[in-house]
């Protein structure tokens, strides 16, 4: 993923109080001391450990920070009550990254409190993930074939810019609404929530039924044959892809899309495919850019200090596929849509997150 063009996963804590950036800064350097990844930067196509960083960046805007290229591989920003980790996506996946956020505000809370804090042991670097499937796959003739066509968002203005950001929030009533129904559609929360994206992207582009290529982001973590950790630096992150024909609504959706992710899941595709690009024989076929990628990181526990009230996940990638991240704390629903402004028409993704708006907060009558 180095030099494709996919930028940091980042992870945001909103916290309940003022944070002290000199404080922070020394609980940042008490974590890349543990954790040696973040004083990691790229030279050619090699990643070398020292003194290059994090860097903490004071103020700053999280839409310019999140696009703004930096030479270490991790980076921290405090702007106004956000709390935000950046490490290179190419090193990193939302569960590492998440769990280095709530080890920094811990570390924070404790010299806040005027505690002795001192560094845990450094934590050796990880091996790749190609290295832990190298050898595992010996045949790839059976995977998912790309499908023949694939509908997305129409692209924007061509002198457009940048990234985008959508965040939708829903209060506890609306996510318990979505997890009844849910249960009484028998479908996955993943699978309803895969379905009503994909619905209301349907509904959006207005052309009659639709052929959409979904992807659901797999965390690989505790399927590989030697587990690995969750502070474990590593981007462990597969996916599977999924073909949804419309014209249908969010259940009829989720009801192509969960034997699809059941498929894939048993025959261990996100793996598969990952070793057909690191460690097979060659090139895996490659399929058009998804409609849409999901990356549900399901139910978070909010630390009991600093008064965080919410955790999100933003990264960027060029193209037209928007980048969503799903995650649930406290109760409470987040849905963060990250898209490439030079690719995808940002009046559309306003009126496609409306729509979800509307649908999810009905999903209690389904």
């Amino acid at each position: 993923m180095a030099g494709s063009g996919v930028g940091p996963v980042f992870a945001l804590a909103r916290v309940g109080e003022t944070v002290d950036a000199r404080i922070l800064a020394d609980a940042l350097e008490i974590l890349a001391t543990e954790h040696p990844l973040l004083r990691g930067k790229v030279v050619g196509d090699r990643l070398r450990v020292g003194e290059h960083g994090p860097e903490l960046v004071v103020g700053g805007d999280l839409l310019t920070e999140i696009t703004t290229s930096r030479p270490g591989v991790a980076r921290a920003l405090l702007s106004g009550l956000d709390v935000v980790l950046g490490v290179e996506h190419a090193f990193a996946d939302g569960r590492f990254c998440v769990t280095m956020l709530y080890r920094l505000l811990d570390l924070y809370a404790r010299l806040a409190a005027g505690c002795v804090v001192r560094p845990n042991p450094a934590a050796p670097l990880e091996s790749p993930l190609d290295v832990r499937l190298s050898g595992r796959y010996h045949h790839f003739d059976d995977l998912p074939e790309p499908p023949p066509r694939v509908d997305r968002l129409p692209a924007g203005r061509t002198d457009a810019t940048g990234y985008g950001v959508r965040t939708l929030v829903f209060g506890p009533a609306a996510t318990t609404g979505l997890l009844t129904a849910a249960r009484r559609t028998e479908l996955s929360v993943h699978a309803l929530l895969g379905g009503l994206l994909s619905a209301a992207l349907c509904a959006e582009l207005d052309a009659g039924p639709c052929v959409l290529l979904v992807t659901s982001s797999v965390d690989l973590r505790p399927r590989l044959a030697r587990p690995v950790r969750s502070y474990d630096g590593l981007n462990c992150i597969g996916d599977i892809p999924a073909v949804l024909k419309g014209p249908a609504d969010p259940v009829g959706f989720g009801w192509q899309l969960l034997p699809q992710l059941r498929s894939g899941l048993a025959r261990e595709v996100p793996q598969r495919r990952f070793a057909m690009v690191f460690c097979g024989p060659g090139p895996l076929t490659a399929f058009p850019p998804a409609s849409l990628a999901i990356s549900n990181l399901g139910r978070l526990d909010s630390p009991g200090y600093l008064g965080i009230t919410s955790i999100r996940f933003l990264t960027t990638a060029p193209g037209p596929t928007p980048l969503i991240f799903v995650t649930t704390v406290d109760g409470r629903l987040t849905i963060d849509v990250t898209y490439d402004r030079a690719h995808v028409c940002e009046a559309r993704v306003v009126s496609w997150t409306t729509h979800v708006q509307r649908l999810l907060r009905t999903a209690r009558e389904w």
